[in-house]
């Protein structure tokens, strides 16, 4: 079975036996899973890593983990990242190859860069410190929640963003039933968080409320 996701299914944060994909390992032993995740990765880099996995694998089944950001951030017209496969304007796939800048040329050729960044993880400690207020987040009530939440790209997108997003998925299910066949897929989508941030949040209300009437 191949995984294939973006930061999801990566796991960086978390160690490699509490990832979901080492879970499913446990739990159905019979069974190998390969999963591939590449962290920013949308729907049409899904659909390079699947025609790879179909090479190299072969796997009888697939899983993909989808989040809101993956449609789209699959065209090449809002993201252009090198590294990446996107979807030109007539739907095609197209590589985005990656060219280091001549600083990270030099960087590379450091030991303290490389152990700054392969050790002791200093991007990721400067990621988790600048996330910081937003780590207790379902423990503020809805107002404090929509306050302090960033505004994303979903808030202020375009009709015409979300045309293309619609047609990302349209264009995924089809080149990806091209690759795969008639194998068996499960897509995993991102929940709502907001929504169950907010349903913690009035949960823990009532909650209140209720021990209060108690009380009294």
């Amino acid at each position: 079975v191949v995984v294939i996701g973006d930061s999801f299914v990566e796991a960086s944060q978390v160690t490699n036996q509490d990832a979901f994909h080492h879970r499913l390992m446990e739990t159905y032993p019979l069974k190998t899973f390969y999963p591939i995740g590449v962290s920013g990765a949308p729907l049409s880099q899904y659909l390079a890593i699947a025609q790879f996995s179909e090479t190299i694998f072969k796997p009888s089944q697939y899983i993909f983990v989808i989040i809101l950001n993956d449609f789209d951030e699959s065209w090449l017209r809002y993201k252009a990242s090198g590294s990446f496969h996107y979807f030109n304007d007539d739907g095609d796939i197209v590589r985005r190859d990656y060219s280091p800048s001549l600083l990270k040329k030099i960087a590379r050729e450091s030991a303290l860069v490389r152990y700054l960044v392969l050790d002791l993880k200093v991007g990721q400690l400067i990621k988790e410190w600048s996330n910081r207020p937003y780590q207790e987040i379902t423990q503020m009530n809805s107002k404090e929640i929509s306050s302090l939440r960033p505004k994303s790209d979903a808030d202020t997108m375009s009709d015409t963003r979300i045309q293309y997003s619609l047609r990302s998925v349209d264009l995924f299910l089809v080149k990806l039933a091209r690759i795969v066949g008639q194998k068996p897929i499960l897509l995993v989508l991102d929940g709502d968080r907001e929504e169950l941030y907010r349903s913690r949040s009035a949960s823990r209300d009532m909650l209140r409320v209720e021990n209060q009437a108690f009380q009294y």
